[in-house]
C-alpha cells in the first residue's frame, strides 16, 4: 500500500505553527499545539458580477487596478469620455482630447497612457494621450505605427505597445514610449490585432490572432521569442498581469467565447470561464500579476454595461482526520 513518506519522500512532518499556506499547497503536517493533522490547499480563481457601467459600450481603453478604475474613450461611435470606478461606484471624468475607438491604455487611475485608435472619420492613427487624474492631455502620437486594437503593456512612462489594424492590414510594428518620444523596437513575429497583452516594456507577453490564432511571444526589450500557445485561439478579448503571471478571457472567433485562461511564464492553462461571454471588452492590468483581481469590462455582442472580476484563488488551511 501506497505511504505518505513512499509519495512525497518524507514523513507529516509536527510542527508547533502552521505554515504559510502557499508555500504549503498540498502538503500534510501535524500542528503539535493544536493536536491536530492540517493540509493547504488552493481552489480555483473565478468571475462574479459587479457593478455595472453607466452606459453600454466597447472597445475603449482602460488603466489602473480593481479598486482605483480608469476607462476611456471607446465604441459603437467613437467617444471622449472617461469613467472612474473605486470598487463600488462609477463616476464621470473629464473627456479626453479627441474621439477615438478601440485604443489601448495602461498605467494607473492618476498616471494613464493611451495609443491608437480610429476616430468618427474612420481614420486610424498613432494618437497618444495621458491622463494625470483629472485631465487628458494631447502627447506625441507613434510615428511608425498608426492602428488600432494593439497589444499593450507597461507604464505611462514605459509603455510597449505592438501589432493593430491599420484601417486595411494588420500591422507587426512594436513601439516603445518614454514619457515623451517614441522608439521602434523588436518586430513582432506576426501581423496581428486584438492581441492579449501583459507585462512591462521589457518583460511583455503577447497571445492569439485575427482567424482563431494562438500563437503566444515574450519580449525581453529587444526581441520577441515564441512560447507556449494558447490553449483556444482567439482575438478581441481582455488581458492582464504580468510575463510571469497574465490572464486572458472572452475574446472571437469563431464565435463569442468566455473562456479564460492564465500563464505561468511558459504554459497557458483553461480556468473558470466568464458568466458571459464578450469580446471587445477592456483588458486586465499590465504589469500587475492576474491573481491580485481583474475586470471584464463591457463589450460585444450585445453591447453591454456588464462587469465581472476575477477573484483571486482561495487559500486555505483545513483540519483533516487520518485513520
Amino acid at each position: 500500500m501506497a505511504t505518505y513518506k513512499g509519495i512525497q519522500g518524507y514523513t507529516v512532518q509536527k510542527l508547533s505553527d502552521d505554515p504559510t499556506v502557499s508555500e504549503a499547497i498540498g502538503q500534510v503536517w501535524y500542528n503539535s499545539t493544536e493536536g491536530t493533522f492540517k493540509i493547504a490547499t488552493q481552489g480555483a480563481g473565478a468571475w462574479a458580477t459587479t457593478t455595472a457601467l453607466p452606459t453600454a459600450t466597447h472597445s475603449f481603453a482602460s488603466a489602473g487596478t480593481t479598486t482605483a478604475t480608469l476607462i476611456f474613450n471607446g465604441a459603437p461611435t467613437p467617444k471622449a469620455t472617461s469613467f472612474e470606478f473605486n470598487g463600488t461606484a462609477w463616476t464621470a471624468g473629464n473627456a479626453t482630447p479627441g474621439a477615438q475607438a478601440a485604443m489601448v491604455g495602461i498605467g494607473t487611475q492618476t498616471a494613464a497612457f493611451g495609443s491608437g485608435g480610429y476616430n468618427p472619420s474612420a481614420t486610424y492613427s498613432g494618437v497618444a494621450i495621458e491622463y494625470d487624474g483629472t485631465n487628458f492631455s494631447a502627447q506625441t502620437a507613434d510615428p511608425a505605427n498608426s492602428s488600432a486594437y494593439r497589444g499593450c503593456a507597461g507604464t505611462q512612462t514605459a509603455a510597449l505597445t505592438w501589432g493593430g489594424y491599420n484601417g486595411s492590414s494588420d500591422s507587426n510594428v512594436t513601439s516603445e514610449y518614454n514619457g515623451s518620444s517614441w522608439t521602434t523596437g523588436g518586430v513582432y513575429p506576426l501581423s496581428a490585432r486584438g492581441i492579449f497583452a501583459a507585462g512591462s516594456q521589457t518583460a511583455a507577453v503577447g497571445a492569439g490572432a485575427g482567424g482563431g490564432g494562438a500563437t503566444s511571444n515574450k519580449y525581453d526589450g529587444s526581441t520577441w521569442t515564441a512560447t507556449g500557445s494558447l490553449n483556444t485561439g482567439r482575438h478581441y478579448g481582455g488581458s492582464g498581469g504580468t510575463q510571469t503571471s497574465a490572464i486572458a478571457f472572452g475574446g472571437t472567433p469563431p464565435a463569442t467565447t468566455a473562456n479564460t485562461e492564465t500563464y505561468d511564464g511558459s504554459t497557458w492553462t483553461a480556468v473558470n470561464a466568464l458568466n458571459t461571454g464578450r469580446n471587445q471588452v477592456a483588458k486586465g492590468w499590465s504589469n500587475t500579476a492576474q491573481t491580485s483581481g481583474m475586470l471584464s469590462i463591457g463589450g460585444t455582442p450585445p453591447i453591454t454595461t456588464g462587469v465581472e472580476e476575477w477573484s483571486d484563488p482561495v487559500y486555505a488551511i483545513k483540519t483533516v482526520t487520518v485513520s
